[in-house]
């Protein structure tokens, strides 16, 4: 599939077209090796205000996750719109562990989100930190174990005692 046929159904999905459904099962193969143009239609669509286009390319980038996608999920995770589900945007970041993301998922777990009062998104910031598992993730998680959120203190204290936190390099 080329990048014309990707766009093509893409835009057919938006304007209902064609079904979510059979887009993302269709675009599985199409996401493993195209991570750039996605990379591209993401921050475009992030630059229109878009919301609806980025949750359907945070969908498909959840098929085949890339390091490429991090700085723009940050960014995206930075301007916690509640028109965009940040629970996939953080759901992506754990699943890529990079430690780029580090600052964002810091400042998203001590956010207060809209719609989210079990804080889902803040407990999900907290375990992607503990998957990063470097010192610096370690000190973010020290940083959240004095959070005003007494969830996300306890979350990040439960973590920061368990045995399993990956000594690396920052």
């Amino acid at each position: 599939m080329s990048n014309d046929s990707f766009y093509i159904n893409y835009r057919a999905v938006l304007k209902g077209d064609l079904k979510l459904s059979d887009f993302l099962r269709e675009m599985s193969d199409y996401a493993k090796a195209n991570h750039e143009f996605i990379n591209a239609l993401i921050n475009q669509e992030l630059g229109h205000g878009n919301y609806e286009g980025l949750q359907i390319l945070i969908l498909i980038a959840l098929k085949s996750p890339s390091n490429v996608y991090t700085e723009i999920l940050c960014r995206i995770l930075d301007v916690a719109s509640p028109e965009m589900n940040n629970d996939d945007v953080v759901d992506l970041l754990d699943d890529l562990s990079d430690p780029r993301s580090i600052h964002s998922l810091v400042k998203a777990a001590k956010r207060e989100w809209e719609g989210d009062e079990y804080k889902h998104i803040n407990k999900k910031c907290v375990w992607a930190l503990k998957r990063i598992g470097t010192t610096e993730a370690e000190n973010g998680l020290r940083e959240l174990s004095k959070s005003s959120s007494k969830e996300v203190e306890a979350w990040a204290l439960q973590e920061l005692n368990s045995n399993n936190i990956k000594q690396g390099s920052n």
